[in-house]
């Protein structure tokens, strides 16, 4: 994976204002994955999304790692339901036409 591809774990610190052990909870929850390259951790841009999403939960609702595993779960389900119905609601247009 080219480095630029990767984001410093200490830039989360910085910017979202969350300590680097919280990040690291989420990596030992296997909420997100983190590559360490020379002694320094790094979270891919790729899965950038998903830990603002993480991060916005644990400011907005105080939620600790453990709740965001449950939260992260949940959130997942949702997605999965609702592009199984998107595929339900378009097989059944054919038979409405």
């Amino acid at each position: 994976m080219e480095s630029n591809e990767l984001i410093p774990i200490h830039i989360f610190h910085l910017h979202y204002h969350v300590e680097e052990a919280f990040i690291t909870s989420l990596y030992d929850l296997q909420l997100v994955e983190i590559t360490t390259i020379d002694d320094v951790r790094y979270v891919a841009v790729n899965h950038l999304p998903q830990v603002e999403k993480l991060i916005r939960l644990h400011s907005d609702f105080n939620l600790n790692a453990d709740a965001l595993a449950v939260a992260a779960h949940l959130l997942e389900k949702v997605d999965n339901l609702q592009s199984e119905l998107l595929t339900l609601r378009s097989r059944l247009r054919i038979y409405e036409d």
